[in-house]
């Protein structure tokens, strides 16, 4: 059953091309495929977590200095940041990948036949165990700041991920139980 009454706050949902705020030059026009109002905050979370992780892979991650073998060898100073192991950029990828499909809902109607969060939950937990594994890997170098940083990050994405899927999968679940006939 479908009502046909006015909206009782009396707010139009979705201005119209001639409304007042779209006309005024202080009001930015939003493109109209741009859907902000389905994008839940776990979303936009996990996009501005993959910014930080990006970032942190910029960062110098270890320095060594030059060092004088003798008999005329020298050891030349080095820098790595994150973007020179393989893993990291991998998970790098994997988020990227899962905050591409969180902010899809944005400008594309998905519905897809299993809840939406468990594949940004699947791609996190991923990005999450590489980058673990490469830190892991690292710490008989010495302890590296921006790493952890990164791994806490990877952690946040991940526990962000996971909380918005467990209301949806309980949701799934719950829809998909027959019904109780006795």
């Amino acid at each position: 059953m479908t009502s046909t009454a006015p909206d009782p706050a009396g707010v139009d949902p979705e201005p119209t091309r001639s409304s007042p705020e779209l006309s005024s030059p202080d009001v930015p026009a939003r493109p109209p495929w741009v859907r902000s109002g389905r994008l839940h905050l776990a979303d936009v979370l996990v996009a501005a977590g993959t910014v930080l992780f990006a970032l942190l892979l910029l960062a110098p991650w270890f320095r060594t200095e030059a060092r004088d073998l003798g008999f005329g060898h020298r050891v030349e100073a080095a820098t790595a940041d994150g973007l020179d192991s393989g893993l990291l950029v991998t998970a790098l990828v994997l988020l990227v990948l899962a905050s591409c499909w969180g902010l899809l809902p944005a400008v594309a109607d998905v519905r897809p036949p299993f809840p939406r969060e468990l594949v940004t939950a699947g791609l996190t937990a991923l990005a999450l165990l590489l980058t673990l594994l490469e830190w892991l890997t690292t710490l008989d170098i010495g302890l590296s700041v921006p790493g952890l940083l990164a791994v806490l990050t990877a952690a946040v994405v991940f526990a962000v991920a996971v909380r918005a899927l467990v209301p949806q999968a309980r949701a799934w679940v719950a829809a998909e139980r027959p019904p109780n006939v006795t």
